[in-house]
């Protein structure tokens, strides 16, 4: 699959698949439908809204990528870059350099709960903000539930929920294994 090198950031290299473009629009139209039937914002309100509720989406993953890499190199195995694509709901992923060979089950832990607990340290940030705009309503309360929710519900508690394809499926995996001292 082709890649676009976006840049680097925090020593990770940033690519973009060409499906990154259908996922600006799973994401952009729910966040817009919602923001015009649900909250009642105008058209164009709804429409810049669920742009920069995409814009926040992508941000947040990033986010969480930064923390599966602070996390990683924290044990000596470090991530090398970020794609960003949406295959199956999966909005980015972390690149590990493809000759890293077999690793304990606990650098496999300690480097998939890096992003959920960095996505948590966000939705407590993002919590007092929302609260703080809560009474104007509207779209600034709307971006700061969106970035509360998205961060606390999707990045964060994912890390202990596994699902199949996520952190949380990591982490039970290695888990498991480590209660069995096993190595990867």
């Amino acid at each position: 699959m082709r890649e676009f090198e976006i840049g680097r950031i925090y020593g990770l290299r940033i690519t973009a698949t060409p499906a990154v473009i259908p996922g600006v629009f799973i994401v952009w139209i729910p966040l817009a439908v919602v923001g015009l039937n649900v909250l009642g914002l105008s058209v164009p309100e709804a429409m810049w809204g669920g742009l920069i509720g995409v814009a926040l989406h992508y941000a947040s993953e990033l986010w969480h990528h930064t923390g599966h890499a602070w996390a990683a190199r924290r044990t000596g195995h470090p991530m090398i870059g970020v794609r960003f694509g949406f295959l199956f709901g999966v909005a980015a992923l972390s690149i590990y350099p493809p000759d890293e060979g077999d690793l304990p089950a606990a650098v496999h832990l300690r480097r998939a709960l890096g992003g959920p607990l960095f996505c948590l340290l966000l939705a407590l940030a993002a919590l007092p903000l929302a609260l703080a705009v809560q009474r104007t309503g509207g779209l600034a309360y709307w971006l700061a539930a969106w970035l509360f929710l998205e961060n606390l519900l999707i990045y964060a508690l994912q890390g202990i929920i596994p699902v199949g394809f996520n952190d949380g499926q990591i982490v039970w995996e290695w888990i498991l294994r480590r209660g069995k001292g096993r190595r990867a």
